[in-house]
């Protein structure tokens, strides 16, 4: 009897547990959901649907990055402002090349690519991320104050680059000799080709209306570059006397690498206004055995260029193989092909060194 009591109690409360679970349950449902519908929602930062409207064009030069962290978004987002810093930069020294080209110098041109490291930019700022849950990823904005970047990096780096040039020029209009003239403007276009004009280039994709301003004086040089490197080279004629050549190989393989550097090469003395002497010594050896006579050579040749303004440039060849053979025009012409190979082999980039020279003292 007493164990059907206690059975009895033990189900009224089961009962009475169930009960209330019955009626509290959905209250602390609705209580939950009441909580998490009072958690305001983040609204998305205004860049995320308008990135102009925080970052105007005029003053932020600004892309978008995403990622799986904050720190890979931020990470997109500075290579994307490399990425189109890096076209804009081809595009514009392209055309440079192309409008060189069609131009009437010899000044060649040729493609450019250009990748733009993270190195060569300004310091680059980032908005806090944003967890985008629709796409679950993070977001920001990569972007650079155009001014700022201006002031602080650019035209102090570019300065010194611009002062160089500026005074070349004036230096090569000053100049009297035409060999000189015509070298050193020849120094003032690729000093801005090679040193310069990538590094302006990315200065004008970051303050397009401040490089305008401060390289106005750069450009109206640039503009008139072509006609004054036409006009020198008209007036830079070289004649080529050489003693002691064989079959003209000597006299065709200087010829053709003055020609190269940009040079007018005179067929008479009255039309030059330098003359380039060579003397070609081949320091020939007969030899008898027996009844036999054979010939060693071991040639080399001393160079100058001489102008108005006196000796420009000397060179002397390297040390060349000795050549022996029983026919002697067999062995003039092995030691004269020999000398011409080495002529266009060394004689270039001394003369280009010369050339740079005058530019610079």
């Amino acid at each position: 009897m007493i164990a059907l009591k206690t059975f009895t109690h033990k189900k009224r409360a089961f009962y009475y547990i169930i009960a209330s679970l019955y009626y509290v349950f959905p209250l602390f449902i609705i209580s939950v959901l009441s909580a998490c519908a009072s958690v305001p929602k983040t609204p998305p930062p205004d860049w995320v649907t308008d990135i102009e409207s925080v970052f105007p064009k005029d003053t932020f030069l600004a892309e978008k990055g995403s990622g799986k962290s904050a720190g890979n978004a931020e990470i997109a987002g500075s290579r994307a402002i490399a990425s189109y810093i890096s076209t804009q930069v081809t595009r514009q020294l392209t055309e440079e090349a192309r409008f060189i080209n069609n131009g009437p110098t010899e000044i060649k041109g040729t493609d450019i690519t250009a990748v733009v490291t993270h190195q060569e930019l300004p310091p680059i700022r980032y908005t806090a991320a944003w967890y985008n849950k629709g796409e679950s990823k993070w977001e920001t904005v990569a972007y650079i104050n155009r001014d700022e970047a201006w002031n602080i990096v650019y035209e102090p780096d570019l300065k010194p680059e611009k002062n160089a040039f500026l005074n070349m020029y004036a230096k090569a209009e000053n100049e009297r000799d035409p060999i000189r003239r015509y070298a050193i403007y020849q120094g003032t276009q690729n000093s801005y080709t090679q040193n310069y004009a990538r590094r302006r280039a990315i200065a004008t994709r970051i303050n397009a209306t401040r490089a305008g301003e401060y390289f106005a004086d750069v450009d109206r040089v640039r503009a008139e570059l072509p006609q004054k490197l036409d006009d020198a080279r008209l007036r830079a004629v070289i004649l080529i006397n050489c003693n002691n050549d064989y079959e003209n190989r000597i006299t065709q393989a200087f010829e053709k690498s003055l020609s190269n550097a940009g040079f007018r090469i005179a067929k008479n003395r009255a039309e030059a206004i330098g003359i380039f002497a060579i003397n070609v010594n081949w320091n020939e050896t007969t030899r008898l055995i027996n009844t036999s006579e054979s010939f060693e050579f071991i040639p080399t040749l001393s160079a100058s260029l001489t102008s108005t303004s006196g000796i420009l440039f000397s060179y002397n060849s390297p040390a060349i193989p000795r050549v022996a053979t029983i026919v002697r025009d067999v062995g003039l012409r092995r030691a004269s092909t020999t000398l011409a190979a080495e002529v266009e082999n060394s004689f270039p980039g001394e003369f280009r060194k010369k050339l740079a020279s005058f530019a610079g003292d």
